[in-house]
């Protein structure tokens, strides 16, 4: 394979200098004879001697080899680098020189493209494709499948990786160093074999990360509930607009596995909240600061109607939760949060005089200062569902404030 390669680049580099001369009338001889010079050994050469002082050698160890060389198409070598010349002389990049036999043999020469790589056969050298890989044979290196890594022999480097996990370095037969999986997928055996001495060390268990950090958001419709039932269903005037009242929260959380997988898994942290609280009639929040209670009235007289009205509560909180991992993709939590009033405020958009206004109006609305809940999760695959319910009222008891408690419900990301 070696004497044919290199007769081959002879011929193409030799060729480059008669395509110079493309064009022109040149005379060739023919000279074969018995050469040592360019070879080291004797071997039997043929020369073609064209116009000046360029040749075409073909060299060969044996003569019955010369006619090896019948089965490549000399003509169309010459074509090929003649044309990439005339390309190179106009500034364009050949894409590629293929130098196949005329015949269909076991011997070829493809450089770019044909499965984007250098294919050069008889018997082989394949970089690029051939499996993903660089091939160069008989049975030596090659990086990319067979049994799925990188082999290299006489005698031995074998990385197979994949679902085998296997890594061998081998000097001769009998010395052996061998890195295979054990049963554990957190656990690896070392194998040393020395002729018939084996010793066999398992590595320590890697250690798992235990703490995992995350910053989620949950985004959802917001209600309350008054012994049990929704007050828009009892034609209460802080009845709730379902879909114009909305929840948003964003939290920073740790979460701390309780074992040695993530099945089981512990979830603390810091969040922030707000519920808004949408009026399904044409109706304001107010309270009067002087006996503290709640009012929800219709439009001030000037006012013809209001187009949205609703009321603000932003908390911050402190979730806890256990989270549960049954199955690959099916999960569970649940737990609690305690919180605190950070702010609250109510607005309203209404039309006066056939003009569209607005107004904001910041209070307490006689809003309980400290909220606390229950929270449960449950998620499939990326589908994770939230549903928050506050415990305690959302008012201060009392002066005739209506016993509500908070609901929100949706999505976490």
């Amino acid at each position: 394979m070696r004497r044919s390669l290199t007769t081959l680049l002879l011929l193409l580099c030799l060729s480059v200098a008669t395509a110079g001369n493309k064009g022109k009338t040149n005379a060739a001889a023919i000279t074969a004879k018995t050469n040592t010079a360019l070879t080291g050994n004797p071997s039997d050469t043929v020369i073609v001697k064209l116009k000046g002082r360029h040749q075409v050698i073909l060299i060969s160890e044996k003569g019955a080899d010369l006619k090896t060389f019948r089965n490549y198409d000399l003509n169309r070598i010459i074509r090929d680098v003649d044309s990439a010349s005339d390309l190179a002389n106009k500034g364009v990049q050949p894409n590629n020189v293929n130098a196949a036999p005329a015949k269909n043999n076991n011997t070829n020469i493809v450089i770019g493209a044909d499965n984007k790589g250098i294919i050069i056969t008889d018997s082989s050298v394949t970089i690029g494709k051939e499996e993903k890989g660089i091939t160069i044979d008989d049975r030596g290196i090659r990086i990319g499948k067979r049994n799925h890594g990188i082999d290299i022999n006489d005698t031995t480097i074998r990385i197979i990786g994949g679902n085998k996990r296997e890594y061998i370095i081998r000097n001769g037969r009998h010395n052996t160093v061998r890195i295979s999986r054990a049963d554990s997928a957190d656990e690896r055996r070392l194998v040393i074999n020395n002729d018939d001495n084996t010793t066999i060390v398992t590595l320590p268990k890697k250690e798992r990360n235990r703490v995992h950090y995350s910053m989620d958001f949950d985004i959802g419709l917001n209600n309350y509930l008054e012994a049990g039932s929704f007050p828009d269903t009892k034609g209460k005037p802080y009845g709730l607009d379902p879909l114009g009242s909305r929840f948003f929260a964003m939290k920073f959380l740790q979460k701390v596995d309780l074992g040695t997988s993530d099945k089981l898994t512990f979830a603390y942290g810091i969040e922030f909240a707000w519920n808004n609280f949408m009026f399904a009639k044409d109706v304001r929040i107010r309270d009067n600061n002087t006996d503290g209670k709640l009012t929800f009235d219709g439009p001030e007289p000037g006012i013809d109607k209001y187009i949205k009205s609703k009321f603000v509560l932003s908390t911050l909180n402190v979730p806890m939760m256990l989270h549960v991992k049954p199955g690959k993709h099916f999960r569970l939590a649940a737990g609690g949060f305690i919180g605190m009033r950070l702010t609250s405020w109510d607005k309203i958009k209404y039309e006066k005089n056939g003009n569209t206004e607005k107004d904001h109006n910041s209070s307490n609305f006689n809003l309980n200062n400290f909220q606390y809940g229950l929270r449960g999760e449950v998620g499939f695959r990326g589908v994770n569902l939230f549903c928050n319910y506050n415990m305690n009222s959302l008012f201060a008891s009392g002066n005739g404030n209506p016993d509500l408690n908070a609901l929100a419900f949706g999505i976490t990301f």
